[in-house]
């Protein structure tokens, strides 16, 4: 077992096992069937090209690694995480009426919502079926520890889903609600690819529950920056639009952070029932003269921070914990 980790190694390790987990058919009456899984992982034009950035199985890898296992024995928790993740992006795409991911049609645009949402089940299924490639390199009572932590992740994904869903048609949202709906959202996954690479690596029960904690640190760190994307990010870099928040008036963390202040903003947003694409630079400098944009980012770091403090709180090589670390910065710094 190598204690030095070459990173793209791993993502085309990744990229193979997702492809070892998705049943093929010989028969050709689900060649069509099969195109869909292909589509949605990003494989239809070059099958080494990743263009999904992989975070919560490279999370998963990276921790067992940080904590002295072998994450190749992990791959199959890793792209069972992957799979939960996408099977949750198409119904997401559904739901919210999404005509693009990724710079391409979404699949329900692409194929109609019936055959998304039967891809989508079957991704769920493939996630659950591929922990059963666990079975070379570990126990029956650890897959099934695995395959639990792997399906509450998968039900907390879902509540806050129905949070978020649920505060479109709300007057109103508090932050705190929106903190608890991003934890489920947005974390549920992230905090069990840490925890579940840690039990895999061998890890303590303590230092389990503590990269969990770091990765629910991580998830919120990661929505509010991406909330703060969403208004002040250069949309020429992110591929995100710095517009259509404020315009479809999304529950966000600055929006709702504008709002709770009941001051500049809270009043123009209160009176205009139809924002404009003419109105946004008014908003956006509302929100900076409010001190919104400034509470954003200090909450962003004060989140990142914590993520930092719980690493340092860990007791093995600094060696094996460099690659985590430097996978948790880089998803940090992509605001700046």
């Amino acid at each position: 077992m190598t204690e030095t980790i070459d990173l793209p190694q791993i993502q085309t390790a990744i990229e193979e096992e997702l492809k070892e987990c998705i049943l093929h058919s010989e028969n050709n009456y689900y060649a069509g069937y099969e195109e869909m899984f292909t589509y949605q992982m990003d494989w239809e034009n070059n099958p080494h090209q990743y263009r999904g950035k992989r975070v919560r199985p490279l999370l998963l890898l990276l921790a067992a690694h940080a904590v002295g296992g072998d994450w190749h024995a992990t791959l199959p928790a890793a792209a069972s995480l992957e799979l939960m993740h996408n099977f949750s992006l198409i119904h997401d795409d559904i739901q919210d009426k999404s005509p693009t991911r990724r710079g391409k049609p979404t699949i329900w645009i692409k194929w109609g919502e019936p055959q998304a949402i039967n891809t989508g089940d079957a991704i769920l299924a493939l996630s659950s079926l591929s922990l059963q490639r666990l079975k070379p390199h570990f126990s029956p009572e650890q897959i099934l520890q695995i395959s639990n932590l792997v399906h509450h992740a998968c039900l907390d994904l879902t509540r806050g889903q129905y949070l978020d869903i649920s505060f479109e048609s709300r007057p109103s949202v508090s932050l705190n609600e929106y903190m608890e709906m991003i934890t489920g959202k947005t974390c549920s996954l992230l905090s069990a690819a840490l925890e579940i690479g840690a039990r895999l690596g061998g890890a303590s029960e303590q230092d389990s529950l503590a990269l969990n904690e770091c990765g629910r640190l991580l998830g919120q760190a990661y929505q509010i920056q991406d909330d703060w994307l969403g208004i002040w990010g250069n949309d020429a870099i992110t591929g995100k639009s710095n517009q259509s928040d404020l315009i479809t008036r999304k529950k966000t963390f600055p929006i709702l952070s504008g709002l709770a202040k009941k001051r500049t903003f809270f009043e123009i947003w209160s009176r205009i029932p139809v924002i404009t694409c003419d109105q946004i630079h008014l908003l956006v400098e509302t929100l900076k003269n409010d001190g919104v944009k400034a509470e954003t980012e200090a909450k962003m770091e004060s989140l990142y921070l914590q993520t930092q403090t719980v690493l340092d709180s860990l007791n093995y090589p600094e060696n094996r914990m460099e690659p985590l670390r430097s996978l948790i910065n880089k998803l940090m710094k992509r605001a700046q």
